[in-house]
Order: C-alpha cells, then sequence, then structure tokens
C-alpha cells in the first residue's frame, strides 16, 4: 500500500481500482457460493439448543427494564455492554429461543464479506477470496463454539465493519469521501467494545495504519489526518449515541460503570485467587482448538512470510501485525480460556491468508493448504456437533428440566438454578428472586452467599431450586450452610436425568410425568 501512495506521489486523489476482469466476476461467484455455505451451515446450529451464555442473555432481554431496578438493565446483573445486550433484546421479540440463532446468520456473513473486501483492497480479488474462505471457515466452526450467538461473534461484526470502511477511506479520492468512510469506521470501531469490552481492535489497526502511513508519506498527512479526524469523529458520536440512551433510559453513569467495567476487574481476582484446573484445562482444550481448526497454523505461516519481507513491510502489514497481536492479547488475558475466544483470530486469519496467497512468493502454497484444511476442519466440527446432538441426550438436558418445571409451575411460582445454567431458566420462563443469573457474579458479588441465604430463608425464597452443579461447587458451601437451608425448606420433586429438582416444603404442586432420557425420545420430544 505504502508503495501505491509513492507511485503516485501521495496526493490524494483517486486510489487503485481494479479493473473489471475476469478474475473479479469469478470471486463475485465465489463469494455468492461461500455466503451461501454460511447460511447453510449456521442453518443447522439453529435447530441445536441454546447454552447457558445465550439462555442467560435471552432471560435478562425478555425482562428488559433498564433504569428500573438494581442494575443496568433491570432486576439481574449483566456485565455485558447494551449493543449486545440490544442483539438479545431484537430476538427476544420472538418467543423461540432460536432466534437469536437465526439473528448470527446475517452477523457471520456481514463478518465474511466484510473481512473478504477489505482484503481485497489490499492485494485485489485472489485475496477477497482466500479471505472469504478462511473467514467463513473460523466464523461456523463449532470447535470454537462458533455455533452460538456470543459476544465476540457480535463484536467482530463491527471490527470488521470498521477495517473495510477505513480501508475504503484510505483510498478515497476525495477528502469528502475519506471523511465520510473515516467517520463510518469510527463509529463501527466505537460499537465493537460496546458489544464486548475488550475489542479494541479496530481502534488499534487504525491507528497503526495512519500512524505508519503518516510517517512513511509526508505528502499524504493531510489527507491521512482528514481520515484520522473523521474516525476520531465517529468514536465521539457512538459515544454520545450511548451517553443518551443512558439518559433516555434513566440508567445512571456509575451504574453501566460498576456493572460492566468495575465488576470485570473484581471478576478477574477472583478468577485468580480461584483453583486453576479447571481453567489450565480449558486452556489446554483452547490450544488444541486453535491448532487443528487451522486459526494458529494460518497466523503462524504469515508471520513466517512477513519476517522474509521484515525490510519492506509496509503499513498494512504492520497494522495487520498489531490487529493480531490484540486479538491474541485478549486471548491469553480473558482468564477463563473459553473457545470463543479464538473466534477473535478469524478476521486477522482472513486477511493473513489473502495477503500471503495474492503476494505470491514462498509460503503461498502452504497457505492455500491451510486455508483449505481450516474449510475441512469446519465442516469436520459441524458433522461431529450435528451427530453428538442426534445422539447424545446429555446436551439436552437443561431444556428437557426446564421444560418440564414450567410443565409442573403454576402462575406465580419462581426458581432458582444452582449455579449458572441460565438456558434452564430461559426454557422453564419463571422469574427468579435471585438476581445473579451465573455463578462468576454470585462468586464476586455475593461472595459468602449471605445474600443468597437470606432469600432461602425469607418468604420470597424460590418455589423451584434446581441443582445442575454441586451445592458446594466452587467451594461455594464449604460449610454446608447453603445445603442444610435446602434440606430445611425444601424436598425432592424429581430427578431427572440425574439431576435434582427440588420444591418448596410448603407449597403441593401437580407434577408433570417425568420425561425420558432416551436420546431417540428426547430429541424427538423437543
Amino acid at each position: 500500500m505504502d508503495s501505491a501512495l509513492a507511485d503516485r506521489g501521495a496526493v490524494p486523489g483517486p486510489a487503485r481500482r481494479f479493473d473489471p476482469s475476469y478474475d473479479e466476476r469469478v470471486t463475485r461467484r465465489v463469494l455468492w457460493v461461500i455466503c451461501a455455505a454460511v447460511v447453510a451451515v449456521r442453518s443447522v446450529f439453529v435447530a441445536q439448543p441454546i447454552r447457558s451464555d445465550e439462555g442467560g442473555y435471552l432471560y435478562v432481554a425478555r425482562n428488559w427494564a433498564p433504569g428500573e431496578g438494581e442494575f443496568v438493565y433491570g432486576d439481574f446483573h449483566v456485565d455485558r455492554p447494551p449493543v449486545l445486550m440490544a442483539f438479545f433484546g431484537l430476538a427476544a421479540l420472538w418467543e423461540d429461543d432460536a432466534a437469536i440463532r437465526v439473528i448470527t446468520i446475517p452477523v457471520v456473513v456481514a463478518i465474511v464479506l466484510a473481512t473478504a473486501h477489505a482484503a481485497g483492497l489490499l492485494a485485489g480479488p485472489v485475496a477477497t477470496r482466500w479471505a472469504a474462505v478462511v473467514t467463513a471457515a473460523l466464523m461456523c466452526s463449532p470447535a470454537i463454539s462458533a455455533d452460538q450467538a456470543d459476544s465476540v461473534m457480535f463484536a467482530l461484526l463491527f471490527v470488521t465493519g470498521s477495517i473495510a470502511a477505513l480501508l475504503y477511506g484510505w483510498w478515497a479520492g476525495g477528502l469528502r469521501a475519506t471523511v465520510a468512510w473515516g467517520l463510518a469506521a469510527g463509529v463501527l470501531a466505537a460499537a465493537a467494545p460496546l458489544a464486548k469490552q475488550n475489542f479494541v481492535d479496530a481502534v488499534v489497526f487504525a491507528g497503526v495504519l495512519i500512524a505508519v502511513s503518516a510517517l512513511r508519506h509526508r505528502s499524504s498527512r493531510k489527507r491521512l489526518g482528514v481520515l484520522a479526524a473523521g474516525f476520531a469523529g465517529g468514536t465521539v458520536v457512538a459515544a454520545a449515541a450511548l451517553a443518551a440512551w443512558a439518559l433516555l433510559e434513566g440508567v445512571p453513569a456509575e451504574a453501566m460503570w460498576a456493572d460492566v467495567m468495575v465488576f470485570r476487574v473484581e471478576a478477574g481476582q477472583v478468577l485468580a485467587a480461584s483453583h486453576h484446573s479447571a481453567p489450565m484445562e480449558r486452556a489446554r482444550l483452547l490450544v488444541l482448538a486453535a491448532v487443528t481448526s487451522g486459526a494458529v497454523p494460518v497466523v503462524v505461516t504469515w508471520s513466517a512470510w512477513l519476517l522474509r519481507r521484515r525490510r519492506t513491510l509496509r503499513a498494512e502489514h504492520w497494522a495487520l501485525f498489531a490487529l493480531l497481536g490484540c486479538s491474541t492479547t485478549g486471548i491469553v488475558l480473558g482468564g477463563s480460556y473459553w473457545l470463543d475466544y479464538l473466534q477473535a483470530l478469524a478476521p486477522g486469519a482472513g486477511l493473513a491468508a489473502g495477503l500471503v496467497i495474492a503476494g505470491g512468493g514462498g509460503g503461498r502454497r502452504l497457505m492455500r493448504g491451510l486455508a483449505l484444511w481450516t474449510a475441512v476442519a469446519s465442516l469436520m466440527a459441524v458433522a461431529t456437533t450435528t451427530i453428538a446432538y442426534q445422539t447424545s441426550p446429555r446436551l439436552w438436558y437443561p431444556q428437557l428440566i426446564g421444560g418440564w418445571v414450567a410443565d409442573s409451575a403454576k402462575k406465580g411460582d419462581t426458581m432458582v438454578v444452582a449455579y449458572g445454567n441460565t438456558q434452564v431458566m430461559e426454557a422453564a420462563d419463571l422469574p427468579t428472586p435471585y438476581p445473579y443469573l451465573w455463578s462468576l457474579p454470585m462468586r464476586t458479588l455475593d461472595p459468602e452467599q449471605q445474600r443468597f441465604e437470606r432469600l432461602l430463608e425469607g418468604p420470597a425464597r424460590p418455589t423451584w431450586f434446581i441443582v445442575l452443579n454441586g451445592v458446594n461447587s466452587w467451594d461455594i458451601d464449604d460449610d454446608g450452610r447453603l445445603r442444610s437451608l435446602l434440606e430445611k425448606h425444601y424436598e425432592p420433586a424429581a430427578t431427572i436425568c440425574g439431576y435434582d429438582v427440588l420444591v418448596r416444603a410448603d407449597v403441593e404442586r401437580r407434577l408433570a410425568a417425568v420425561p425420558s432420557c432416551d436420546s431417540t425420545r428426547l430429541v424427538a420430544r423437543l
């Protein structure tokens, strides 16, 4: 890119354009095929059960009351920013939980197209095609939890959109177009951390791209300054929109700061002080998934390709290096090492694959093979998980238990699930008197379980208590106080697929028939 700037004297004006050609027509057809494949694969995920985070966010969205309760979104604590919750609020307009999986279909298509267009602006139609292949493969791979609707996926929608808009502005011919594209890029870049807090990847990419270009081409500094000003203006627009939303909804700034930012720091301290066996096991699984999915091999191959050209690196190379560095840092510092962290590498890996293959020279053939491997690995993961959902009843237990409680409950009943597994609550569709729906908020904000114990001892204790994790998980009940309260105030209602469902001892309920946990009948029933 720097060489192109130099060739045209770094004078603002029409940027490089790839003339319409057979290659571009092929590229358009390839993109249509890839997008159709994304739609087909992600349609498979729609029929599969939602997971804990999806269930919890949907539950909160269905009870959406910002500014009216104790926390940002109402009566329940959620440590996620409002843009993410807006997506789940949209899905909550439909009764079917699968609506959130349907929403991910256009989201992933947009991520693929934005990454592909960004690669095309950097290196032409060949880069477009291969960037689309790698990005689509990773963003549809259950091996990195891309079958679910999570915060990483929605944040990447804005990251990739921002990068594509920035590159359009970088190549724009006039100052008006430059500032407009910069403004759009800034809005999208600022929206990403409003979906997941640590996603400042687009800001890092923009900063490095503009800074390195300005250092190397002094005559282009005016145009680059206009692009930077537009970008900065876009971030201000996004911040103003957030402030306006909070003001209109009556959400205090300090409450949002406490729930969305301060909590993350406090939760990190709780995780650091906890037993490390589970996170370390997840870390090993994450490393395995990073390699087998093809994400890390693509990035490593690109790094080796870059190292051989270290004396001629251009601005876009440095920007991509910074982007991948930012994504990797977020994965390493995440602490919990969930598989969905790896999705952060998808756009960078797609761009890297496109640049290497289009750039020619050593590594091109290897990168093609790795790009194809990401596609094969993704399809294998899709097939494996699809078979698992059809043959393993355990994966459907939360929905089965929640459905049974719904069939057995009366109007006005409440419930609590110990601990997490909020998809059970979403399936049961009953209110809960306890505001911490996941184990981490409970361990962080109610560490001695005093609030929980007061609830179980008081008249507002939940009608139903579901034990999916042990009562003493994470040493929450190492002194046995919670178990004593449960034995005092609850009695067994049923054991469903090996999990205990308790009901208050002072109420009578006509219980539904306990369902079968046989895989064939279970999947057919659900």
